[in-house]
């Protein structure tokens, strides 16, 4: 399964974070919470640099995240989906969702794919492409 980013700047934010904290395994293999949760993140600047401090190799403290930093209103849900499929402590409406524009819809998409084909197949660093 190919992952897509809209964005070469998307990709590199996304692999350096995840590289930071050390989610990435042997044979490129990507840890599938964190990275459904850190495509959602990374991609856009302001975000990841609002939720780098709360993201480690121990976790993302979403809690806090959500707490500190104001998210617009249709972000805000994309926020609460990627911490939903990170470990599903957040519930999102369905009806949530038809606050997002068409590329943020694409964007919860994706960090759902990653999330269950990295589960059942892995998804690896080679699996990653610009669109």
């Amino acid at each position: 399964m190919k992952i897509l980013f809209n964005n070469q700047q998307h990709l590199d934010r996304f692999l350096a974070a995840i590289q930071r904290i050390s989610k990435v395994y042997q044979g490129g293999k990507i840890d599938c919470y964190y990275g459904s949760a850190l495509y959602i993140l990374a991609d856009d600047e302001w975000t990841m640099k609002k939720a780098k401090s709360y993201i480690s190799a121990h976790g993302i403290d979403f809690e806090g995240m959500l707490k500190n930093v104001d998210f617009s209103g249709a972000y805000s849900v994309l926020i609460q989906f990627a911490c939903s499929v990170f470990n599903g402590n957040v519930d999102v409406d369905f009806e949530e969702f038809m606050r997002l524009d068409e590329n943020n819809f694409q964007l919860a998409l994706t960090a759902l794919q990653f999330r269950y084909y990295g589960a059942i197949h892995a998804i690896r660093l080679g699996d990653l492409e610009v669109r």
